[in-house]
């Protein structure tokens, strides 16, 4: 057989410069930035929010969420990780409720086992 002849490999620095890398960048308009950090604090999906932003989908969405949009909000304050504890500590007792209150319907069954069991079953479902 004879060996064909390979391309060198590009040096690293180009791989990190590729034309799609900063086309994807020039790419987002402030406007479409706007719609989607609004639409995601909103709690809605990638795929809904691509439906927003015809120019782009859920993956370039979601990449360009945490990629870009969230590395700008910058360091938290003191007073910001005060107020996550905080409000972390008052959701877990409204999902204990929560859990509590499903489990009425389960005799025998702890909120726990319940709450584990629902997990795996929405996972199963998004598989």
């Amino acid at each position: 057989m004879p060996k064909v002849k390979s391309e060198p490999s590009p040096a690293p620095d180009e791989l990190h410069s590729s034309k799609r890398q900063r086309r994807s960048r020039e790419l987002w308009t402030p406007e479409e930035d706007a719609i989607l950090t609004r639409e995601r604090g909103a709690g809605k999906m990638f795929k809904e929010i691509a439906e927003l932003l015809p120019r782009h989908d859920y993956v370039a969405c979601k990449n360009h969420y945490f990629n870009s949009i969230q590395k700008k909000s910058g360091e938290w304050s003191t007073e910001e990780e005060a107020t996550l504890a905080t409000a972390l500590a008052e959701c877990e007792t409204l999902r204990r409720d929560y859990w509590k209150a499903v489990a009425k319907f389960l005799p025998g069954r702890t909120w726990q086992v319940v709450e584990k069991k629902a997990d795996e079953q929405m996972a199963k479902e998004k598989r």
